[in-house]
């Protein structure tokens, strides 16, 4: 149950950071390799590993969650067509950031 390195990789979203489907469904992809989706979570190289999901404060809490697993190659069979996507220079500016606001929350930097 050790946190990954979440300032140099995307493996925790929340309510700001995560996207929700016009259904109001949340999709996250799980992979070692940036599919270029907003929800993507990175594993940071790792195999295997746990996921916590937590909601506080909500005024409603989510019924259940479902799991798949798919080839990398099929995902866009998988996601609505309207899933946000993120290219690899966006996704620079958003590691950049959560590195920055880590910086600032921890070390007092800028």
């Amino acid at each position: 149950m050790e946190s990954l390195d979440y300032a140099s990789h995307q493996s925790s979203l929340n309510h700001r950071t995560a996207h929700a489907d016009a259904d109001g469904r949340v999709r996250y992809v799980i992979s070692g390799r940036d599919p270029g989706v907003q929800n993507w979570l990175d594993t940071a190289g790792w195999a295997e590993g746990s996921l916590c999901a937590r909601w506080t404060y909500c005024s409603e809490y989510p019924t259940g969650i479902n799991a798949r697993v798919v080839k990398l190659d099929e995902l866009d069979r998988y996601l609505p067509p309207e899933t946000v996507r993120v290219s690899p220079a966006e996704r620079a500016r958003i590691v950049a950031a959560r590195q920055a606001a880590i910086s600032r929350r921890y070390a007092g930097g800028s």
